[in-house]
């Protein structure tokens, strides 16, 4: 009766852990209506106008241009198979870049020296490196070579096998990738686990003094002699028909070839305009200007056009005028014509003015549960001590409640043998209630402190302050015995052997 009374009484407060996700995404979703400028006709006007000539002035990068006039003069078939191979080869450069430094490093060899597999390597191993975020990331491709297969060697080379993913998700994805990838258990668990490798390789790089460029440049050029490039070939000398996205209808060596064909077309022509004066080039760049005044037909110059001519919300490339560091806030952001008062705020009684200060209201009284940063942890708990004081109690009445229950489990377990009857099926009924109201509880700290989306592939902690989990394993281990010990001691005085 003590543990469902108390239970009773916590359970106003896990409700509010149950909903805090969604009432934290919804409260954050408010606050992005701050991003929202206030703004009349003619300041909007003002900034959609500034933002198209910081866009014309961008232009068009010379390199660039030659591919996108490449790829939109190639046949249909030919870039439908180009995208079966990579499906965003349209507006990606990248794929085909790659596969054209390939064919280069190839020129006048069948087979690359071994100081064009140091060089190939080190461009390999490279494109595994995210400048802006700072980190590793084996998940992307160079050409056609995963690099998640070059962290399951690693994994291999020093004999780390991965550990099982503890997520939710995992069994689902770990039963597709063994069934797809007809792959055992333990290949199916590498697959999953090598893009997510990177942790691993950086903690052996730091305990053995050389760096994670050093360990997987290592396990590169050993494949490189191990034919890599034999499981992997360059599209320029490959007979097969195999693609991402199913089969291409021309080996891939026919597509290569067409692919360099088209390009020095494009190159050609766009030379040629340059030379006309029809367009402009200044350094590398083709001038947004000369793009945008050009009347030729061609798909790239009129997407050009569509994305100047488009406001683009949140683009960031707006900045004060005196902002010419640009160290405040873009002014390019969503944008909200309506009536001003003299400071430039919407008038008090404008629908979006008092929508925003009702629903901030709202979360600001109805919210129970906080959040804050620690040390790089996100840390919940309960906004006032009452709560926080209530749910603490509760939890260890539970505990030691739940701890009582199994340790007169055992005697009524050793009674049950003593007369021959199951004298145990009324305990293990409230056992199994408190069990119950143990999962509810535990489900509502697991779905507080489930990560967002931004956080998936982070190492951030996110953890309720005080410790309110409850570890029925734990305390199955350990009953607490001491506190029945005096019954113990009447039964065995009074059955003797018997108990």
């Amino acid at each position: 009766m003590e543990t469902q009374s108390f239970y009773n009484r916590e359970e106003v407060a896990t409700s509010h852990l149950l909903l805090y996700p969604f009432f934290r995404d919804a409260k954050r979703w408010l606050e992005r209506l701050s991003d929202i400028i206030p703004v009349d006709i003619p300041k909007a006007l003002e900034i959609a106008n500034k933002q198209k000539q910081v866009k014309l002035k961008e232009g068009i990068d010379f390199d660039y241009a030659v591919y996108q006039l490449a790829y939109e003069s190639l046949d249909k078939p030919i870039q439908e198979d180009l995208q079966a191979l990579y499906e965003e080869v349209a507006y990606d450069h990248q794929y085909l870049d790659q596969e054209e430094v390939l064919a280069d490093l190839f020129k006048g060899k069948d087979k690359l020296a071994h100081e064009d597999n140091v060089k190939l390597a080190d461009m390999i191993v490279k494109s595994g490196y995210n400048e802006f975020a700072k980190e590793w990331q084996l998940w992307h491709f160079y050409a056609s070579i995963p690099l998640k297969e070059i962290g399951k060697r690693w994994l291999d080379k020093r004999g780390i096998k991965p550990e099982m993913p503890t997520d939710k998700g995992f069994d689902n994805a770990f039963a597709k990738a063994s069934k797809e990838k007809k792959l055992t258990p333990e290949e199916a668990i590498k697959d999953y686990t090598a893009e997510m490798s990177v942790d691993t390789i950086n903690n052996y790089a730091k305990d053995h003094k050389t760096t994670v460029e050093a360990e997987l440049k290592e396990v590169l050029l050993e494949w490189l002699d191990g034919g890599l490039l034999t499981e992997y070939e360059p599209l320029f000398k490959s007979k097969s028909k195999k693609a991402y996205n199913g089969e291409t209808k021309l080996p891939h060596d026919e597509l290569f070839k067409a692919w360099i064909e088209a390009k020095a077309k494009a190159r050609e022509t766009l030379e040629n305009l340059v030379k006309e004066k029809r367009l402009q080039r200044e350094g590398d760049t083709l001038t947004g200007d000369s793009l945008y005044s050009f009347t030729g037909d061609y798909k790239f110059v009129k997407d050009f056009k569509e994305r100047v001519d488009h406001y683009d919300a949140n683009l960031g490339i707006v900045y004060a005028d005196d902002d010419p560091e640009h160290k405040g806030q873009h002014l390019d952001r969503e944008l909200l014509i309506c009536d001003l008062d003299k400071t430039g705020k919407p008038y008090p009684l404008s629908m979006f003015g008092m929508a925003k200060d009702r629903l901030t209201g709202y979360f600001d009284v109805m919210g129970l549960v906080t959040e804050k940063e620690v040390n790089g942890e996100r840390v919940i708990e309960f906004k006032h001590d009452a709560y926080n004081g209530l749910v603490n109690q509760s939890t260890e009445v539970i505990r030691n409640n739940y701890a009582t229950l199994l340790a007169f489990r055992t005697i009524f377990e050793r009674l049950s043998k003593t007369y021959r009857i199951d004298l145990g099926y009324k305990i293990n009924k409230w056992i199994d209630e408190v069990e119950g109201f143990i999962d509810s509880h535990n489900e509502a700290l697991e779905t507080a402190t489930k990560k967002g989306f931004e956080e998936i592939r982070s190492k951030k902690t996110v953890r309720i302050k005080d410790n309110l989990y409850i570890d029925k394993k734990s305390i199955q281990a350990q009953p607490r015995h001491e506190r029945v010990a005096v019954y113990f001691k009447d039964f065995e005085e009074t059955l003797g052997s018997d108990f």
